[in-house]
This record gives structure tokens, sequence and C-alpha cells, in this order.
């Protein structure tokens, strides 16, 4: 607040002068060259310094409401408040560094604490400093800025910020605040430059603000941060521990969540936001927008809050959430456009993880009721355990695992619960280890291929259904020598249900097999019983393929070599009778007349059957 211009003028020389309002009369003070000493006593009082590294004191020895006004002037001046035989009831003043490296403190008021009110601190030209000691209890409805240059402004522990703003303005600015109380209504804006703000451990409210420029923003505990903008550039968003709630993120300007328009200062950034201690209490919303942004929160602690949202905007974003507690709902991770990588570690209730347009690579670890898109791109989706989950690989040439690593061919685990894997459009590749219940994979379009198993082991514990869809698909059965299922147990169920298209081949690796099968035949079975059970397996059929067929589906048994019997890889093909003759109990040769597929292979790759 500005103060009138008092009647009483008190003036300075061009000497280094010390000029004082006296006591009981307000006055303005005003001195002109040199290093002068100015004491401002009264309320109302008005302080004009000129030239020169002034020292300016507000408050002298009385008691007072202070309602001054203060222009430091040229040079490198020094303001501070001072109250030695007394005390500040309130501080209602206006203080402008105006030019010079200016240093303003407020401190110590006779040794108890008094509280800024409808104030207005500005620094000015230069790099200033402004100090707030923790003498001041409050700072309400008042304004500390920070001027041009890089100025720096510190707030010290246990001061109360209400409705109030901190603003550093231009230049590269290092504003601190340590641990306040609860704030209410306060806002911290770094302004145009390359600034620094830290928030100490208590909780800190409303609005932060980077700016323009790189900034970087930490946070030793977001709990009660509001909202969180990083401005343009690059910026670094860090919540060092806590559990936040409530909290918007916003990586570029405020309110942008895929991409911005600014230019120069205001421009999209490769931002970071995250913390490795931190954790979502209640709803979150976190956007990176545009440019290469890093999203982690990667507490152990575990994240109790329904509706966290990650979203990782326009560009090449990196997204990761360690762990989401049981019973959370609606958590979302999206990667946005660009070459995403989104990483869920955990997950214990129904959670969205969706790459969206561009090159993505999706890791989501154990999880119930997940919905997880590739989008557009030739995506890369990696999961383990998922249970009654919709995973979809989008457009394109997909790679969908269940496991552990990025391979068909090693680290697969077994596809959990209900579920279904949709590969999409283009050449996909779904790989498992096998169903540990009901699920569905299907190819979609493309010539796809979908394997279960790997070369040391076949596992499953139900019939799942596979559907390739439209194009030339390859259904890869690996793990055969010696890793079957039991004839008691797995010819009942088999490792899958295949739907019929012709063209699609059925492949059955192992690498020590029989020359039966890859010879040209088959042997052709019944059973009054039907189903997997009509085939009869022997061990003194080398490498032998057995088929059945009911008139709707065709039921197939493979035994490696004599030292499988009793383990073999069973499945049918549903909707297609393959069986043209009478024949059975006998081998037949695979020919056109006898079955409508066809067999090739050898006795160390694996027996194909192509499907007519």
């Amino acid at each position: 607040m500005v103060a009138s211009l008092p009647s009483q003028t008190i003036t300075g020389t061009s000497a280094a002068d010390i000029r004082a309002s006296t006591p009981g009369t307000n006055a303005l003070v005003e001195t002109f060259q040199a290093a002068d000493t100015i004491t401002l006593s009264n309320d109302g009082d008005y302080g004009l310094a000129g030239d020169g590294a002034d020292s300016i004191v507000l408050g002298g020895t009385a008691a007072v409401s202070l309602n001054q006004s203060v222009v430091a002037g040229f040079g490198n001046d020094t303001i501070s408040i001072n109250s030695a035989g007394g005390s500040i009831a309130a501080a209602s003043f206006s203080v402008a560094g105006n030019q010079g490296a200016d240093s303003i403190l407020l401190g110590t008021a006779g040794g108890v604490s008094y509280s800024l009110n409808d104030a207005f601190i500005g620094g000015g030209l230069q790099n200033d400093t402004i100090d707030i000691k923790s003498a001041v209890s409050q700072i309400i409805s008042s304004s500390i800025k920070g001027g041009d240059n890089a100025d720096s402004i510190f707030i010290e522990s246990g001061v109360l910020l209400t409705n109030s703003d901190i603003a550093g303005n231009k230049g590269a600015d290092t504003l601190s605040i340590a641990a306040t109380t609860a704030s209410v209504g306060a806002s911290v804006t770094a302004g145009l430059g390359n600034d620094s703000i830290s928030i100490g451990t208590a909780g800190f409210a409303n609005y932060i603000a980077g700016g323009a420029g790189a900034d970087t923003v930490v946070l030793a505990t977001g709990a009660n941060a509001g909202t969180i903008v990083g401005g343009g550039l690059a910026d670094s968003i860090t919540l060092a521990t806590g559990a936040l709630n409530s909290i918007f993120i916003y990586g570029d300007g405020n309110g942008v969540t895929s991409a911005g328009t600014g230019e120069g200062g205001q421009a999209d950034g490769a931002d970071f936001i995250g913390g490795t201690n931190a954790s979502f209490a209640t709803g979150a919303s976190v956007y990176g927008a545009g440019g290469a942004d890093t999203i982690a929160f990667l507490s152990a602690a575990g994240n109790t809050a329904n509706g966290i949202l990650l979203n990782g905007g326009d560009g090449s974003d990196t997204i990761s959430l360690q762990d989401v507690a049981a019973g959370v709902v609606n958590t979302s991770i999206a990667g946005g456009n660009g070459a995403d990588t989104l990483v869920l570690t955990t997950s214990q209730a129904g959670a969205s993880v969706t790459g969206g347009l561009g090159q993505d690579s999706i890791v989501v670890g154990a999880g119930s009721a997940l919905t997880i898109a590739g989008g557009k791109g030739v995506d890369t989706i990696l999961f383990t355990n998922a249970t009654a989950s919709n995973i979809t690989g989008g457009d394109q040439n997909d790679n969908i695992y269940a496991g552990t690593a990025f391979s068909a061919a090693t680290a697969l685990t077994v596809f959990n619960g209900a579920s279904t894997i949709d590969g999409g459009n283009g050449a996909d590749t779904i790989a498992t280890l096998g169903f540990g219940a009901t699920g569905s994979i299907l190819g979609g379009a493309g010539n796809d291929s979908i394997v279960m198993g790997t070369a040391a082991a076949a596992a499953w514990a139900s019939n799942g259904t596979i559907n390739g869809g439209a194009g030339v698909d390859t259904i890869v059965f690996q793990g055969s020598a010696g890793a079957g299922s039991l004839a008691t147990s797995g010819l009942a169920t088999g490792i899958a249900s295949v739907a019929y298209a012709a063209g699609d081949v059925i492949r059955i690796d192992f690498t020590a097999g029989g020359t039966q099968a890859v010879g040209g035949t088959v042997n052709l079975g019944s059973s009054a019983a039907g189903g997997l059970t009509g085939i009869t397996v022997s061990a003194a059929a080398n490498g032998g393929l057995y088929a059945w067929s009911d008139g709707t589906d065709t039921y197939f048994g493979f035994n490696s070599n004599s030292g499988d019997a009793g383990q073999v890889v069973s499945f049918r093909v549903t909707g297609a009778d393959l069986i043209n003759t009478t024949a059975i109990n006998q081998n037949v040769a695979v020919n056109t007349s006898n079955v409508s597929f066809s067999i090739a292979g050898t006795t160390t790759t694996g027996l194909s059957i192509t499907l007519i």
C-alpha cells in the first residue's frame, strides 16, 4: 500500500547524510547523492533515496503500525525493519528497490513477531535479494516481486502466506519458501528466465508456476499443492515426498494438455515431473504436454487415490507409475502423440494404459480389469499376470507379450483370467506361455504370428481360443519335447481352440522328433466320448500326429518321439471337419482325399500343419 505524501519534508545533501523522521510527526525523508542513511519512525512516513548505496530502516525505535513507502533509487541499497524499543503492530508498507542490486531484509522487530498486510515489496532493476525472516508471522494480501534480472527471494520457516503473491518476474530468479504452515490462496510465480523454485516441508498450497524459461521446481512435499505449472521450455518439477492430494501439474502452460503454441521462452519443452518418494492420496492429473517429457512417480508406498491421470501429450514421452493399491480405480496413463514408453509396475484394480499415436512401448505388471491399448503405430506391449483384462495392439505391426521380456522365445508367462488379446490390424506377433484360464487371442487383419509356450516349456490350465483373423496367420506351439500336456488331462481340454481359416499354419516346434508325421502320415482315431479323448496316443508312434473329428470341429494331438508317450501337445480346430475319410484307428497319407490339411517339417525343427 502506498502512503500519501506527508506535509513535512526532510532533505539531505550531496554528501553522505543521516536523516530520520521525528517520532510522532510523519515526514517525507529525501536524500540525494552518496551513501545515505534514512530512518522512518512513523506511520505514514515516505522515504526517497537518491544515488549511492543507501541504508533505509523502517520502524526506528517506536512501536508503530507501518504504513510507509520507500523508493530506494540508484545504487546498491539496503532496506530493513528494526524496532528495537518496541514492536510493530502491523506492516502495510510499499518498498521499491528501484535500480541497483538491492537488499531488502524483513527481520526481527523488537524481539516480537509481526505481520505484513496489504504490503508491496519490489526489488526493481539489477540482482536484488528479498529476505523475509520468521519474525514475520503472516503475509496477508500482499505482493512480493523481484523485478528485472536474477533476483533471490527467501521466506523463512513458519511464515503463513494468505492470499499473497510471490513473483520473480524477469531474470534467472531463485525463490525459496521454507517450511510454512498451510497457506491459503498463495501463489509463487518465477516469470521469465531460467528460474529455481523450492518449497519447504510443510503443506504449501495453491498455485506455483515457473513461467517462460527452463525452470526447476522442487517441493519437499506436495501434499497440499493445488496447481503446479512448469511453463515454457524444459522444466523440472520434483516432488520429494508426501501423498499428493487433488493436484494438477502441467509441464508447459497452465491448462495445456497436449501441445502449446508458444514461441521462444514459452515454447514446449522436454519436462521432468515426478519423484521417487511421492505418491497419490487423492485424484491427480499430470500433463507433460508438448516435448519429450518424463513423468515418473516411483514411490513403493503405494498410490491410494482414485482417478489418477498421467498424460504425456505430444512428443516421445516416458511415463512410469510404481504401484497402485488394491481398491483404486480409474487410473489412466496416456502417452499421447509420439513414440512413448509407458510403465505401470503394479495395478491391483482397473487401470487404462494407452499408447496413442506413434511407436510405443508399454510395460504393465500384475493387475486385473486392465485396459491396455497400443493405438496407432508399431507398438510393443509387455504384461504379466493380467486377469480379466483387454489388451489391444491397434493398427500396424504390433508385438504383444505375456511375460517378463520383450521376446516370443523366452521369459513368457501364463495368460490369466478370462482376458482378451487383440492384435488389431497389421502383421502382429502375440506370445504367451499358455492359457491360465479361459481367454481369447485375436490376431486381427494381417499375417499374424501367435506363439504359445517357449522352447523349454508350455503351460496351461484351461482351453482358450485363438482366432488369427483375416490374413495368412501362423499359430506356434512350442515346448513339445517332454513338456506337453498329460494324455489323461491335457488331451481333454487342450492347449487351445483355434478358429479355422484356410491358409493358416499351425506349427509345432520341437528339437528332437520322430519321423512319422513329418513323413506324411496321420493317425485317425475315434471315441464314443468324443473330443480330444478320442485320440489314442501310442508310445510306439515315433513323432506321431493324431486327429479326430466330430463333424464340426477337428481335434489334434502330437508327441514328438516315443519318449514323449503321454506328453502331448493337444488342440482343436473349430468350425471345420478336416477329416475326409471314414478310415479310422490307422495311419493314412496326408492328402486331400483323406484330410483337408497338409503337413511338412523335419525331425529337428518341427511340424507345420497348413489348413486347406
